[in-house]
């Protein structure tokens, strides 16, 4: 097995662009002649002959693997393995990234998931234990050769940003499942819903029928009560100051009614716009650990069956968004 550079005039392109529109998604494919416009190296798998291809991205001592295929009709016979393993080798000073789906369990693809990423580990790479989350889709950092440097990585994704205009993810580390906390300035729990919230927002509160929402206006966040916390996350208001507290009543009881209905309190969560989510990735997976744990109760626990069908859908519809 042969790894080639390639140029944009090499004779075997058109072959290896076949395999690129029949390995690679629509929606995720670039013809090489962009690649290589865009700074990206692509690297030919030669076996008697081209049988794929990868394209890496060079910065600095990182060289961060974006694309890998095969043939198709030569695929699980080890030619991605021992192409991995020819560039892990061969290129001993750097930092070799990859990304690759995050493990879900209420993703239909899971398996597949899993499946890539043991493949990765059996040839040379380790989890790093960083993550990255664009195109509603949360990845999986792995790395090969140097210790993952994430602040490098991190100079990488902005550079790369500069060169790609829609690739711009920030590393980040997934929280231990506990009750997310708040690091709301003091000053600021001194103020009112007055204060904080849109001119357009208060004027709607004050008129409505609600004391609540009334009470909202008008208390200072110290004030609030479980009450005007869980009226804040059905207005999806005030989201930052109110989910460490939502969060909390939610370690007490995942299934906690909220207002009225049980399960009601975690699918108001499920409700809050995705992005909201792409700027609190921490606070997203402990939404999610406490989702996973919920349905495996509803699935095991008689005493869960009158949860509304509709919770339980948004539930599962929150994993996989």
């Amino acid at each position: 097995m042969e790894l080639r550079k390639l140029t944009i005039d090499s004779p075997d392109i058109p072959v290896l662009e076949k395999i690129n529109e029949e390995a690679i998604p629509e929606c995720e494919r670039n013809s090489f002649g962009d690649l290589m416009n865009t700074g990206a190296t692509v690297l030919g798998i030669y076996e008697d002959g081209p049988v794929g291809f990868m394209v890496i991205r060079e910065y600095k001592s990182i060289l961060y693997l974006a694309y890998l295929a095969v043939n198709s009709t030569l695929r699980s016979k080890g030619i991605g393995g021992k192409a991995l393993r020819g560039l892990v080798t061969g290129n001993t000073g750097y930092m070799i990234v990859v990304e690759y789906e995050a493990s879900n369990p209420a993703s239909p693809g899971n398996e597949l998931n899993i499946r890539r990423k043991g493949f990765y580990k059996r040839n040379g790479f380790s989890e790093t234990g960083y993550f990255t989350f664009y195109d509603d889709t949360e990845f999986e950092i792995g790395c090969a050769g140097k210790e993952f440097d994430v602040e490098l990585f991190g100079e990488f994704t902005e550079h790369l940003s500069s060169i790609v205009s829609d690739h711009i993810p920030k590393p980040y580390k997934k929280q231990k499942t506990m009750a997310i906390k708040s690091e709301i300035p003091a000053d600021l729990m001194h103020k009112t819903g007055r204060d904080l919230l849109p001119v357009n927002i208060v004027e709607d509160f004050m008129n409505s029928r609600s004391a609540l929402h009334v009470r909202i206006v008008c208390r200072t966040l110290s004030e609030y009560t479980r009450a005007e916390w869980i009226i804040c996350l059905k207005e999806k208001v005030l989201l930052e100051q109110c989910l460490p507290y939502i969060s909390e009543i939610l370690e007490v009881d995942p299934l906690s009614p909220g207002l009225f209905a049980k399960g009601e309190l975690l699918y108001d969560v499920t409700q809050i716009d995705k992005r909201f989510w792409m700027s609190h990735h921490d606070w997203l997976e402990y939404f999610r650990k406490i989702i996973y744990s919920v349905l495996n109760k509803i699935e095991n626990d008689a005493d869960t069956q009158e949860i509304n069908k509709v919770y339980i859908e948004s539930y599962k519809g929150f994993l996989v968004e």
